[in-house]
């Protein structure tokens, strides 16, 4: 497959970029999700809980939805709450589908860092003893691997909150 040369096309005006912040679903797009697809009707004051536990992320929101179903309709407000760790079809999907999709160093460079809040390059180079943490974590970034830039002058990261409870499981799953 050719590679394209995205700046020409930038140029060209032939380009429109997707950027993550325009895939996230929001309330309103929650709200419909929810009723359309499970027949959930979730009232506002569930809204930032499930926005803050899965950031938009649309085939999280499937996934808890679909497995949930038989939790959700009696206390919608506790299932939501117990996403957090107990949460495997997402678990699951991470892991099938992004974790063993990176080669094995990077793995581990997710699992060692996944006890930052902030990635920061020059901290996770020293946690790790290694000189590429800025391609590492631009690799992951680019190829949408849960990891937001947050400030490109102070080369700080942070990964999506879902991702970083499954790698923290992954850690303490390996020192177990």
């Amino acid at each position: 497959v050719p590679k394209l040369k995205l700046s020409r096309l930038m140029a060209d005006r032939q380009l429109n970029w997707v950027r993550q912040d325009e895939l996230r679903f929001h309330d309103n797009e929650l709200q419909d999700l929810s009723l359309k697809l499970f027949g959930l009707s979730l009232d506002d004051h569930n809204y930032p809980e499930v926005y803050q536990r899965l950031d938009g992320w649309v085939t999280g929101l499937i996934l808890y939805f679909s497995s949930s179903m038989h939790k959700l309709k009696p206390d919608l407000p506790v299932a939501l709450n117990q996403l957090k760790g107990s949460f495997k079809p997402v678990f699951n999907y991470i892991d099938e589908n992004v974790y063993q999709s990176v080669p094995g160093e990077i793995q581990q460079f997710l699992i060692k860092t996944s006890i930052l809040s902030t990635l920061r390059v020059d901290l996770c180079n020293k946690l790790l003893n290694i000189s590429n943490a800025w391609p590492v974590l631009c690799f992951l970034e680019e190829n949408h691997i849960f990891v937001t830039l947050l400030d490109e002058e102070t080369k700080r990261f942070k990964y999506h909150e879902i991702f970083q409870e499954f790698l923290q499981e992954k850690l303490q799953t390996g020192l177990s």
